[in-house]
């Protein structure tokens, strides 16, 4: 392959060609504070509706396709599996106070993970587990992983990662003893060396673990001093895309070395007042955000052809669509 050099600003002629906003098919003027997850399966990108737990799947065009209501607070994760889409929710969202702030408000039943069929009815519901941190803790899922079994992350609760049987059995869990994890926000599943692993988005460790899914071991750190606050994650080919809260989506190689930082924000604009919004007289509003860089990636998903989907954490969300392969050629390469 070709090795990338790492630059501060983005081929920035490249990026800017390669740049689409999807944000119209999010209802406009929405004032419901998005926290989404991505994913994308049989020619749709599936992500949530940034008031609403509704599920809207969209096309490369984006045209809605397909719309489901789901009876949760929040959808945060989703994972595209055959008739199933899998949907994590940690039971609470920021929503509009009355007051031009947002509180947090919760729902019925807590957190949970629902399995749903492509008719909108529930398969599967996955609850609380019943473990000894869940009396100090509650269960706030935040991302979900479709393999031979299925993978949890309680990324907003007891920091830990759980595997259940397809029929919703607690089969084991990581974080409990041996690894210490720090908001867990996010798992994927990694076979570009031809072996299967779980990825663990350890934000708060600011860290990617790899993970042997047979003993939960893990074997290696990915990240370190590349990553800030990795939020969402997905394989294209033999890199890595990681979704950085810290406004940037990072790109890693086979090697898990950095390629780039794409679309990176200055770091003022992570430091004003009520980022990942903005405060106008007082009140909460959705930012300013410009092309070509990013406010708050929370997570993305990839088609097979490189066109990559950037979901963002702020007051009414944002879609966004990057061609990878063009913005790779654009980069500056060196020989291996």
């Amino acid at each position: 392959m070709t090795a990338h050099t790492a630059s501060s600003v983005t081929a920035a002629v490249g990026l800017a060609a390669a740049w689409k906003d999807y944000s119209g098919i999010l209802p406009p003027a929405s004032k419901g504070w998005a926290h989404p997850g991505m994913d994308y399966a049989d020619g749709v990108y599936f992500t949530t509706d940034p008031a609403e737990a509704r599920v809207l799947a969209f096309d490369g065009e984006g045209r809605i396709r397909w719309t489901a209501d789901v009876p949760a607070r929040e959808i945060h994760g989703i994972q595209a599996d055959g008739d199933l889409i899998w949907l994590a929710d940690p039971g609470n969202k920021e929503c509009p106070d009355g007051h031009g702030g947002y509180a947090t408000r919760e729902g019925e039943g807590g957190g949970q993970v629902l399995a749903l069929r492509r008719d909108g009815s529930i398969a599967l519901r996955i609850g609380q587990p019943a473990l000894r941190a869940y009396e100090r803790s509650a269960f706030r899922p935040t991302s979900v992983v479709a393999a031979e079994d299925i993978w949890v992350a309680d990324g907003y609760g007891a920091d830990l990662v759980h595997r259940y049987s397809r029929s919703g059995d607690l089969l084991g869990t990581i974080g409990l003893e041996g690894v210490s994890l720090n908001n867990p926000h996010s798992i994927a599943w990694d076979s570009r060396a031809g072996k299967d692993q779980l990825l663990i988005a350890d934000r708060g460790n600011s860290r990617i673990l790899a993970v042997d899914p047979a003993t939960g071991q893990v074997n290696r750190v990915i990240g370190e001093g590349v990553v800030q606050r990795p939020s969402g994650m997905t394989v294209w080919q033999e890199f890595l895309i990681v979704a950085d809260l810290n406004g940037r989506v990072t790109v890693l190689d086979a090697n898990d070395q950095l390629v780039d930082h794409l679309g990176a924000s200055r770091s003022d604009a992570l430091d004003r007042v009520g980022w990942p919004n903005a405060v106008n007289d007082g009140s909460t509003v959705r930012p300013h955000v410009d092309p070509g860089t990013f406010n708050a990636p929370h997570d993305v998903a990839v088609t097979p052809e490189g066109q990559l989907m950037v979901c963002e954490w702020m007051i009414g969300g944002r879609l966004t669509a990057l061609d990878l392969p063009a913005i790779l050629s654009a980069l500056p390469a060196t020989a291996e």
